[in-house]
């Protein structure tokens, strides 16, 4: 036998089933992936449900829904914005070091 062979136990060497125990896990797992299921449908068809908006009115224009969603759609557009521009002023900054040229004109502002 060389060194990259190992032994392998026969079947009848390991013992038989009687002897070996039984793992419990098993039915704790399938009745846990059962109960996951169950959860995840009734929470599906409720959602579904809640989303029904055939029957629901609009928030009037006043009102503190409307308000919340213009002020996220503003700040979420301000934060775009400034991450754009930072990384344009980046890029713009990287070139200037590239070409090896000052950061700012000596001669002024655009002239």
């Amino acid at each position: 036998m060389s060194h990259m062979e190992t032994p392998i136990e026969e079947p009848e060497t390991m013992g038989s089933d009687a002897e070996r125990p039984r793992p419990k896990a098993r039915p704790l797992l399938i009745v846990a992936a059962v109960v996951v299921v169950l959860v995840l449908a009734v929470w599906t068809f409720t959602a579904y449900r809640a989303g029904d908006d055939s029957g629901a009115s609009m928030p009037a224009t006043d009102s503190a829904d409307a308000d919340f969603a213009r002020d996220v759609d503003v700040r979420r557009l301000a934060y775009d914005v400034a991450q754009t521009q930072a990384n344009q002023c980046g890029m713009l900054l990287g070139r200037l070091d590239l070409w090896g040229l000052p950061k700012s004109s000596p001669d002024g502002y655009m002239t």
